[in-house]
């Protein structure tokens, strides 16, 4: 995609084309588009592994709210499950379930910090659908339950 952009703007540059503005800036605006969620994804996904280990991080994000195992994300990328563990260790230097989990437990933090979402919702935004796990699972990782971890929050906040 960026490339056919970068090369079609350099054809009607060069060649002086009678294009017009609006396709010369629909192009720029997709090249742009494309460039930011490359960036994006580089950014957040850690893309220096390998491609299937990127698909199965934006797999991940992508269903996060979903009950993930191992075994249907080794069959989504067509590997192993050893080779999917091989994958996040070696280039992640972490599992692929504890991977899911701090990515959930992020976004939990994310919601916690709305006032108005309550312990469960955040729980099943988080894709939890028991709500002691999540509550035990982010009292392990932070130390605190969700509610607790909230109000302390709160009161950190400068007015």
């Amino acid at each position: 995609m960026i490339e056919l952009c970068m090369n079609l703007l350099a054809d009607a540059h060069t060649h002086r084309c009678t294009v017009a503005n609006e396709s010369c800036n629909a192009m720029l605006l997709a090249l742009l588009s494309e460039v930011r969620s490359v960036r994006e994804l580089q950014k957040t996904h850690k893309a220096e592994g390998p491609l299937r280990l990127r698909l199965a991080v934006r797999y991940i994000d992508d269903h996060i709210t979903d009950a993930i195992t191992v075994d249907d994300l080794a069959d989504h990328l067509d590997v192993s499950t050893s080779n999917l563990y091989l994958m996040f260790r070696n280039h992640m230097d972490t599992t692929p379930m504890h991977y899911v989990m701090k990515e959930r437990m992020k976004r939990a933090r994310r919601f916690l910090a709305d006032p108005y979402m309550s312990v469960k919702e955040v729980a099943g935004a988080c894709g939890y659908r028991d709500t002691n796990l999540f509550v035990r699972t982010f009292k392990k990782i932070h130390g605190l339950p969700p509610g607790r971890w909230r109000t302390q929050r709160e009161g950190d906040t400068p007015d």
